[in-house]
């Protein structure tokens, strides 16, 4: 799901890439939380997303994901800095030259409320001799959330998460209370 047609539009060029995903993924035109999810869930990957939705939104989709997780899939997430309403200076994220011009993304945050930043993003493309192109700005307002948080919200939801490298979480349906081995 990715509600972003200019996102999407990424996402689907890097599928075409890879004829095996080209016939196991679909890419929908929805938000997370107003899709009807399959009954069974082999698996979710909500990479830079989290942050988008509001602390009751993000406890939904948790909640929605975790009864449908099939036992063992993952739901994989990222936690995007900052984990608390922080001002982030301006820093360039990445650039990618192709061919004569080179496509920078950067961007600064500003505490926006008790438990949100606004985004202020810039796009540049600059040509061999470094003069500006194009340049497009775009503003977002993200929900910060600590580590902590993240996985008490998820155990609220029950699953079983864990923050490794990166900040990536990886979390699995706990199993039942009431379920023994033996």
């Amino acid at each position: 799901m990715e509600p972003s047609p200019v996102l999407r539009a990424v996402l689907l060029s890097r599928i075409a890439r890879h004829p095996d995903l080209r016939q196991r993924v679909t890419v929908l035109a929805e938000d997370a939380l107003s899709f009807e999810l399959p009954r069974r869930l082999g698996g979710v990957l909500a990479m830079n997303m989290i942050g988008h939705l509001k602390p009751d939104g993000r406890r939904t989709f948790l909640r929605r994901v975790a009864e449908r997780l099939a036992p063992g899939a993952p739901l994989v997430l990222n936690l995007q800095p900052p984990a608390e309403p922080t001002p982030v200076p301006f820093t360039v994220f990445g650039e990618v030259q192709v061919g004569r011009h080179t496509y920078e993304r950067g961007g600064s945050a500003e505490p926006s409320g008790p438990t949100a930043v606004t985004w202020r993003m810039r796009y540049r493309v600059r040509d061999a001799d470094g003069t500006v192109l194009r340049e497009d700005r775009a503003n977002y307002h993200w929900h910060v959330v600590t580590p902590e948080i993240l996985l008490a919200e998820m155990a609220d939801a029950g699953l079983a998460g864990k923050v490794g490298a990166l900040d990536v979480v990886r979390a699995t349906r706990r199993p039942p209370a009431n379920s023994h081995s033996g």
